[in-house]
């Protein structure tokens, strides 16, 4: 079984989420590669939300109305959760755990930490 390996990076400069291009040529991802200041890169985790989006470092998902968020990180273990809500930490026992696979049936992405980073906040909702 094969997983598709994407990118998107994230301009510094100009605020802008690039994904296409970055994906569609080689020399585009080398220069970012080369310019760190510049450019933030996320990959793609290979798992689509309740929605059908793709779901990739950096982005913030949400279940059951808000109560639940998370931010998507490259951790330990690959790619991780890193609980917003803290009473979700809590009763998990941990601020950070690996992605479940079934992720896609109750998540979905409401945004990421750089186009809408109110959103790390745990009271703010995210509807």
């Amino acid at each position: 079984m094969s997983r598709d390996v994407k990118f998107r990076v994230w301009n510094k400069v100009d605020e802008t989420m690039y994904t296409d291009a970055i994906n569609n040529c080689k020399d585009t991802f080398d220069m970012v590669l080369k310019h760190p200041q510049i450019y933030e890169v996320m990959q793609y985790t290979g798992i689509k939300d309740m929605n059908g989006a793709e779901i990739c470092e950096g982005d913030i998902v949400s279940a059951f109305d808000g109560k639940i968020k998370a931010k998507i990180i490259w951790g330990f273990c690959g790619f991780e959760f890193q609980w917003i809500t803290k009473h979700t930490a809590k009763i998990r026992m941990k601020e950070t755990e690996p992605i479940f696979k079934n992720i896609s049936i109750i998540f979905e992405v409401v945004g990421n930490i750089y186009e809408k980073p109110e959103l790390l906040e745990e009271g703010v909702k995210t509807k």
